[in-house]
């Protein structure tokens, strides 16, 4: 998805909905009020935002039939806009595919924020608890620069330069986190993971080690850089296998149960590059 012209598409306020066509973001609100993307079922056009201020929030909340959600960056004065602090946010109910492309997004310089770690998901935004309830404990102080969910379709994600903590839900994702330290929370399914330069996670919860599933690290590296963090409450519920080499399987038992297997196709994965947090 190329960046879009900003002066040429409607720019809606917080609070309003988003049903059809393509729109631009360039209305901050560091509160909890998003600008709610809830598309037309039975269209077969999909909708398109461009995050084209810092501090931005869009909630997406498309059900059965929606067509596809596509989120970019918005261009301006010849430049591509600062999206640093924003919040993309799917609600529990959506289903449609979606695809968030950040490449060359800016995410520093005049007006940069953070993501608001005490943004609440719930209510109205379809979610639950905090941004930083969702995110592996001490990761707001060093606040991400963007905040990425999608739904339970198959979806795309490509972030930013930044820190990002993007948060695929179930369905098969295609993830590709780019540069900075960051949070990558795949979602229940079989996702194909890049992560990109810089020290990331991959951080996993009850919700991503419930059923039968596979995901692919494609560049995990083991110098110290990537981690996959696992919810400390878990710890004497999951068992793990094949520790030392380029596939783990990860097998949680309880109320709930569930086999993993994470691949890497970069470097070996071993014994401390797995953490419970």
């Amino acid at each position: 998805m190329p960046p879009v012209p900003v002066n040429v598409v409607p720019q809606p306020i917080p609070g309003t909905v988003v049903s059809s066509g393509t729109v631009a973001l360039t209305s901050p609100n560091l509160t909890t009020v998003p600008v709610v993307v809830r598309p037309t079922a039975g269209s077969t056009n999909p909708v398109i935002v461009a995050v084209a201020t810092p501090g931005a929030q869009a909630v997406i909340d498309a059900g059965t039939g929606s067509p596809r959600i596509e989120i970019g960056v918005g261009l301006a004065n010849g430049g591509v806009q600062n999206l640093s602090g924003s919040v993309v946010q799917a609600s529990d109910r959506t289903v449609a595919n979606m695809v968030v492309n950040y490449q060359g997004a800016v995410i520093s310089g005049t007006g940069s924020q953070k993501v608001n770690g005490n943004i609440d998901l719930g209510g109205a935004r379809g979610g639950f608890g905090t941004i930083a309830d969702n995110a592996p404990p001490g990761t707001f102080s060093g606040t991400p620069d963007t905040y990425i969910q999608t739904g339970a379709g198959n979806d795309q994600i490509n972030g930013t330069v930044g820190i990002d903590f993007i948060r695929a839900g179930a369905g098969n994702d295609t993830i590709d986190a780019g540069a900075g330290n960051d949070i990558v929370r795949p979602g229940a399914g079989n996702d194909q993971i890049r992560l990109g330069p810089g020290n990331d996670v991959v951080y996993l919860t009850v919700d991503q080690l419930q059923g039968t599933q596979a995901k692919v690290i494609n560049d995990f590296s083991t110098n110290g850089a990537d981690k996959i963090q696992i919810a400390k409450n878990l710890q004497g519920l999951v068992s793990i296998t094949g520790q030392g080499t380029k596939q783990i399987v990860i097998t949680l038992s309880g109320a709930q149960t569930g086999t993993t297997t994470i691949t890497s196709n970069g470097q070996v994965i071993k014994p401390d590059d797995i953490q419970f947090v």
